[in-house]
């Protein structure tokens, strides 16, 4: 089997660029058409169990047959590179695409929903994987139902000082910048995290500013410090008028001290109610991670409509 690296020039090396891969491979077998190429990391990635983990994605391929090719060549790879683990499909970071879609109501994507969408999760069964993290979206159809825990939360966070306040739009760049602490305090502890600097974190939210409705994106502040934040979108792919308008949960950070403990839950069914009122018929909660707090906290909400997974392998 020939393996070639793109050149500087090319289309597909600015794209590793951008992701800060440590390889890039074309796979194909002499002078065929390439079987596909895919990216590998090694370097930075996280340790899990204290094994050297290494990361396949950035994959284009165009079979399912060639794929498995891709998968086996990765994990010689970064075996080579004295990774003991090897998870897969991710994009360096799970700041970037990552898991695969493993069940669905084959209703189509929703606004900033990224995994892989078209790959059979039975090829990384067939290839010795096995799901190492799931992942699942739900829909919820009845905004009108609240949580009968809000009002007692509301009270006692507000007996401790803690405000709520939508973004500052006005603003949105000092505001994403005082929003970096707490969003790296809370999800250190989520499945493969890896910390990014503030310029590129900033940078990936600026980009959705013309998307953002500032109500219903909430900021809670204890002693002029940011405890906690929910975002949540208009599904703008299927945003038709004023009918079947639906806000997507996509992100919420709390401080882990114990003492806001419930915020996270007063956040959302606070915009729960304001996209109500805003004439939103229906919500996402988007790419929730199993046995995590918003799972716990979304668990009694709406329907499971798709399932995700990553899948590892020991090498």
């Amino acid at each position: 089997m020939v393996v070639s690296i793109y050149t500087r020039k090319s289309f597909s090396f600015q794209r590793v660029h951008r992701l800060e891969t440590d390889a890039h491979w074309v796979v194909g077998k002499g002078d065929r058409p390439p079987l596909g190429s895919y990216s590998l990391w090694w370097r930075n990635t996280p340790s899990l169990n204290n094994q050297k983990v290494g990361y396949l994605g950035d994959f284009s391929v165009d079979s399912q047959t060639k794929f498995s090719a891709l998968l086996k060549h990765g994990c010689l790879e970064l075996k080579k590179h004295g990774c003991a683990l090897a998870i897969a499909p991710i994009d360096g970071n799970t700041w970037q695409r990552y898991r695969v879609v493993t069940e669905t109501d084959n209703s189509p994507a929703f606004f900033l929903e990224s995994p892989y969408q078209n790959f059979n999760p039975q090829i990384f069964t067939e290839a010795g994987f096995d799901v190492v993290a799931s992942y699942h979206s739900r829909r919820v159809s009845d905004l009108k139902t609240t949580d009968r825990r809000s009002p007692k939360i509301a009270a006692r966070l507000s007996r401790l000082g803690v405000t709520i306040r939508p973004l500052d739009i006005a603003n949105l760049k000092q505001e994403l910048e005082r929003l970096y602490p707490v969003v790296h305090q809370s999800f250190q502890c989520h499945f493969l995290y890896s910390q990014i600097s503030k310029k590129e974190f900033v940078k990936q939210y600026l980009q959705l500013e013309k998307y953002i409705i500032p109500e219903l994106i909430l900021i809670a502040e204890h002693q002029n410090k940011i405890v906690g934040f929910m975002l949540a979108i208009p599904d703008i792919l299927h945003f038709k008028g004023k009918k079947n308008k639906t806000i997507i949960f996509k992100t919420l950070g709390i401080s882990p001290e114990r003492k806001y403990s419930g915020l996270g839950i007063l956040l959302l069914d606070t915009i729960r109610q304001k996209s109500l009122k805003m004439g939103f018929q229906a919500a996402i909660y988007a790419l929730i991670q199993s046995g995590s707090l918003c799972d716990n906290m979304t668990r009694h909400h709406g329907e499971i409509f798709r399932r995700y997974a990553l899948f590892g392998k020991m090498l």
